[in-house]
């Protein structure tokens, strides 16, 4: 099955509202990536590690969290575009919360291409 990925990026605070709605999506699965928890494991099991490869933790502490989820390609398009309008419900909801929608394009934030080690610059498009 071929799959297509969506990635949200919000913060600690929201991953859990956004990563509950991307499942009513998705039978492919929902991904978090947060800074926090990566930290955590670090901190408390530091002496269990046999190698942490150099640069892991450089970017970590950011407060962005990534949430993704993974859709069937041949409705990705539509799918998406069900889950940016519940996303943007949400918003509304939680004004408080930091929800980034970002469909296509990964990021034009420069400071989120450096975190998930995009590869390329603004400059390609």
């Amino acid at each position: 099955m071929k799959y297509t990925e969506l990635t949200i990026t919000t913060t600690h605070e929201a991953e859990e509202l956004i990563s509950s709605k991307l499942w009513e999506f998705t039978k492919y699965g929902v991904a978090v990536c947060d800074d926090n928890d990566v930290l955590e494991l670090i901190n408390k099991r530091r002496n269990t590690w046999d190698y942490l490869e150099d640069g892991v933790t450089a970017n970590l502490g950011s407060g962005v969290t990534l949430v993704k989820c993974y859709l069937d390609v041949d409705t990705a398009t539509e799918t998406a575009s069900k889950i940016e309008l519940e996303l943007n419900n949400l918003k509304e909801e939680f004004p408080n919360k930091f929800i980034w929608v970002e469909l296509g394009l990964q990021t034009i934030h420069p400071q989120t291409i450096k975190y998930i080690r995009r590869g390329y610059d603004m400059d390609v498009f």
